[in-house]
């Protein structure tokens, strides 16, 4: 009996889909706000894929996401890199796709809005798009291409109203 107990443990251990090491099960969260022993969280939660690299990093403050957040693939390349303040997403977030080469960069200002230019690129490191921001709402010059680096859309926002195209062959954005 103990045996056909074993083995049914092997196999269904063995079978099944990766989990994530759980370090600490006191952590409950609760509108957004992370707790340990009922007590809002300060410190650093991690956690690490079952091959021991590192999965995540993140820094809490008063139960808020405040500091660093790293995000790895199990290969171990970084595939995020974010910056919070009080629960607030600030400052540069960059991403990297898992051969290494920049998925994203965005800003954010200081009350988690999109600020400055923002980039995206695909996995071959061809760019997909940039757009600019000021107070997370679309503002000046935006650009989207294709895999072959045809332009998808051409456009300028100036006070909330677009001048250019959109999914349009012809993008040459004229003046206004």
């Amino acid at each position: 009996m103990k045996n056909i107990l074993l083995l049914l443990l092997i196999i269904i251990f063995s079978c099944a889909k990766e989990k994530e090491t759980v370090f600490d099960n006191t952590f409950k969260k609760n509108n957004n706000l992370l707790y340990r022993n009922d007590v809002l969280y300060t410190g650093i939660v991690y956690n690490n894929y079952q091959n021991g690299q590192h999965k995540y990093q993140r820094e809490f403050k008063n139960g808020l996401l405040d500091g660093v957040y790293n995000k790895w693939y199990q290969n171990g390349q970084l595939a995020e890199e974010r910056i919070y303040s009080k629960g607030k997403r600030v400052g540069v977030h960059k991403g990297w796709w898992e051969n290494g080469v920049q998925r994203f960069e965005y800003v954010f200002n200081e009350n988690g809005e999109y600020e400055g230019e923002i980039k995206e690129w695909y996995r071959t490191g061809d760019i997909y798009k940039k757009y600019n921001y000021i107070n997370g709402r679309e503002e000046g010059h935006q650009q989207m291409w294709d895999l072959d680096g045809d332009l998808l859309a051409n456009y300028i926002i100036v006070n909330g109203e677009r001048f250019g195209r959109l999914r349009a062959k012809g993008c040459d954005l004229k003046q206004f």
